[in-house]
């Protein structure tokens, strides 16, 4: 069996997709956590490994190296048959995951933004507009590929469901701390399916807290 090595901060952010799915596929891998204190003192040694000198690394039997979050993203689906069960399948993921993608942009300037005033009237718009867009353009996607089964794709958890849960989980939830689906139920629930995963549910009570 391949060691893998996933290198990222003492974080959840761009690692954690990559963390639920080394755990739901009962997959054991290196943890390896920089603080984000110690990233200037850790960041020449990183260009050694990754010429763009960023995280997270996956590396593989200390030979292969992956570089890049939705790279690592795609390949970890790929190999641990989160990807779908055919080429259509795999199509349907890749647009809901490139769409919550596109739902990360919006987030930056609001996270560089120093004016508390102005920054709460950001995320306001941001929740109002370009989440709520978001959530309904997703049930639409679900409708569309499988009438609204338990997984946003095919009959089975896929990446497409591993992100949104992510999405929500942890991205969302640290923006806008009141955020909730009660207005979605379909969605809600699935967040509630990937949460029950006995792997995801052991993994959430037993992470590492960070506050990001």
């Amino acid at each position: 069996m391949s060691q893998y090595k996933l290198t990222y901060f003492n974080a959840k952010g761009r690692g954690e997709p990559a963390r639920y799915m080394f755990h739901l596929a009962g997959v054991d891998f290196e943890d390896f956590r920089i603080e984000l204190q110690d990233w200037e003192e850790w960041k020449p040694k990183m260009q050694a490994i990754n010429p763009m000198g960023k995280l997270p690394i996956l590396e593989i039997d200390g030979e292969i190296r992956v570089f890049q979050s939705n790279a690592i993203n795609r390949y970890l689906a790929r190999i641990f048959g989160f990807w779908g069960s055919n080429a259509q399948e795999q199509a349907q993921i890749d647009v809901i995951y490139e769409t919550l993608i596109e739902l990360l942009t919006p987030l930056y300037p609001i996270y560089a933004e120093k004016d508390e005033e102005k920054k709460n009237e950001m995320l306001k718009k941001f929740k109002d507009e370009n989440v709520e867009e978001t959530l309904k353009n997703i049930e639409t996607l679900w409708e569309s590929n499988n009438k609204c089964g338990d997984y946003l794709v095919g009959d089975k958890i896929s990446l497409a469901d591993i992100f949104f849960f992510t999405y929500v989980n942890d991205i969302l939830t640290r923006f806008l701390p009141d955020f909730n689906l009660d207005g979605h139920p379909k969605l809600k629930a699935l967040v509630e399916r990937v949460a029950a995963k006995p792997p995801i549910e052991k993994w959430l009570k037993e992470r590492p807290v960070t506050e990001r």
